[in-house]
């Protein structure tokens, strides 16, 4: 199937949400980051499809191997915490003959 042939290809990703806290809280720590974070570890069914997380200034970005995982990912943190939601896309290639694109999706969530 098309989903195991992309795992088994060192676990490339289709999508990539970036998680950012914009401001500090009045305690001047990222509370809002550890709260999300808390959650993500208490949901193992949730962990099983984060692909590879990477730590940046302000937040974290979590790799997906799907759109759908991606979004339902956002829903769940959605839940947690009051934050912006944004959708982008870009095409990485495209195949004229065949009529098929491979598209990256990037969800920036901003607390």
């Amino acid at each position: 199937c098309p989903d195991c042939t992309r795992e088994s290809r060192q676990r490339t990703w289709q999508a990539i949400v970036q998680l950012r806290q914009k401001r500090a809280d009045s305690d001047g720590g990222n509370k809002g980051l550890l709260i999300l974070e808390l959650a993500i570890a208490r949901n193992a069914e949730l962990r099983k499809h984060i692909l590879q997380v990477q730590t940046k200034k302000s937040g974290f970005d979590f790799y997906f191997p799907s759109l759908d995982k991606a979004r339902h990912f956002c829903q769940y943190l959605a839940k947690a915490a009051p934050m912006r939601t944004k959708t982008s896309q870009s095409l990485v290639s495209e195949d004229v003959k065949n009529n098929t694109a491979n598209i990256k999706h990037t969800v920036s969530l901003d607390m």
